[in-house]
């Protein structure tokens, strides 16, 4: 579907989407799906520790009221952020960018959390 100009002669975007495989193991607590808006602006490592802390610890102080889920809270203070940062504007300036053209600055982003003992799922979409 669209943005045929992207995809020929050289397939800037394509349908195949990058798949991970793991064995889940007994101190796996959840699941973080995401879109390369995520992944290209963040470390997997800040990613875990991150919805780690939202979700069980109050290292990110007031984070669980200001913020509905995890994935809200990594795209408003991890990746808007950074991409503001790169285009020398604030993260106001992003936000309030109409979004056909806020997307010249950054790709959509989609965070799935999956909270494997109790099967809640979280979700977020920015686009």
């Amino acid at each position: 579907l669209g943005d045929f100009f992207l995809k020929e002669p050289v397939p800037y975007i394509t349908c195949e989407p990058e798949i991970t495989e793991r064995e889940l193991t007994q101190g796996d607590e959840f699941v973080v799906m995401a879109s390369d808006g995520l992944w290209e602006n963040t470390e997997t490592d800040g990613v875990v520790e991150d919805v780690y802390n939202f979700h069980y610890d109050t290292a990110i102080e007031g984070a669980s009221s200001d913020f509905a889920s995890s994935g809200e809270f990594l795209t408003f203070e991890r990746v808007l952020p950074k991409v503001a940062s790169a285009n020398d504007i604030t993260v106001e300036e992003l936000v309030d960018l109409p979004l056909g053209e806020r997307s010249l600055y950054h790709d959509d982003t989609t965070i799935v959390t999956i909270f494997l003992s109790t099967g809640t799922i979280y979700s977020s979409i920015e686009t």
